[in-house]
């Protein structure tokens, strides 16, 4: 500092200010501060004195308590990953794929199945179904089924698939499927929302098949071997952590 801040060799209070008078401001990579550790913070304390927080072991987030921050537990990081994907090359009357490695419950919170497709001719009088793990009884759902501004309610047990969008209703035809294994009865739930040109379908879907506790295959088709969905239709599923 200058002689400003001297007297007879002895260093004066100063505020470290823009001004050179108070000793301007300390340059960054010349001046710092010792004794550190790597990774920790500085903090004020309650004193007006800058004060060391060491660095939070892997996996903690910095929050605030009542008067200083710290170091507390991460949350669960929610994620949606991509385990299997199917596309038609050609028109087909279904679509099956496995889910390799199968998808276990434990590991996830559900699974979504995101159809997009588009159907033949013969497709718009047919409907597409859904089923999972092979299982071929025991599906249940109920719901409401909209359409032209009229709703009306569906309620189906022990049927041999899902229906995903029904009869006489558009081509274009898309859906959105969670499925969980519950984990106490080890029975299959979810829910449907599905839409085509001109229709629009919720339901809740059950199968009380025993054991179920992973998903390895998933199967779409069409009520009926005339009935096709075109190339370029496509399904997708994610395992689903919240």
């Amino acid at each position: 500092m200058g002689d400003e801040n001297s007297l007879q060799g002895r260093t004066q209070a100063h505020k470290h200010e823009s001004a050179s008078s108070t000793g301007g401001f300390l340059e960054t990579g010349l001046t710092g501060v010792t004794n550190l550790s790597e990774g920790s913070l500085m903090y004020g304390s309650a004193g007006e004195i800058a004060t060391e927080l060491n660095a939070g072991a892997l996996g903690t987030v910095l929050t605030m308590n009542a008067t200083v921050p710290e170091w507390g537990a991460g949350g669960s990081e929610a994620s949606m990953q991509l385990v299997a994907s199917s596309v038609l090359a050609v028109d087909a009357n279904s679509m099956e794929f496995a889910l390799s490695p199968a998808v276990e419950q434990a590991d996830i919170s559900f699974i979504r199945i995101i159809l997009n497709s588009d159907v033949n001719a013969s497709g718009l009088a047919n409907h597409t179904y859904l089923t999972i793990n092979s299982l071929g009884s025991f599906y249940d759902w109920q719901g409401t089924f909209q359409t032209g501004g009229v709703q009306s309610y569906q309620n189906q047990a022990n049927q041999t698939e899902w229906r995903m969008h029904h009869v006489n209703h558009g081509g274009e035809r898309g859906a959105i499927v969670d499925l969980w294994c519950n984990t106490v009865t080890d029975h299959i739930q979810g829910l449907l929302r599905s839409a085509s040109e001109d229709t629009f379908q919720t339901s809740s879907l059950y199968n009380d098949t025993a054991g179920q506790t992973e998903f390895n295959r998933v199967k779409i088709h069409m009520s009926d071997a005339s009935a096709l969905m075109l190339a370029g239709s496509r399904c997708d599923v994610y395992k689903v952590v919240l």
